[in-house]
């Protein structure tokens, strides 16, 4: 793809500054607010916001194949 690695750094601070806008993006997509689900939803939040600053179109994740080919609810059914 030959792009350059871009890095978003972030502390506590910045998680707890961004924290009531996660939540409520969760709560209207009807997503739970576990503490699971809100730092996989910071990460992204940050990472669109540093994209939406370097103006970049599309972005590649390792996030969404557990839920599109399975999802987690698979395993509430084998207690192991």
């Amino acid at each position: 793809m030959k792009k350059n690695l871009i890095i978003v750094d972030f502390d506590k601070e910045k998680l707890e500054k961004i924290k009531p806008t996660v939540l409520k993006i969760l709560t209207e997509n009807k997503i739970e607010t576990n503490p699971t689900q809100l730092s996989l939803a910071s990460a992204l939040y940050f990472l669109c916001e540093k994209a939406k600053q370097e103006k970049t179109k599309i972005i590649f994740t390792g996030q969404g194949p557990d839920i599109l080919l399975g999802g987690y609810h698979m395993y509430q059914k084998n207690q192991y």
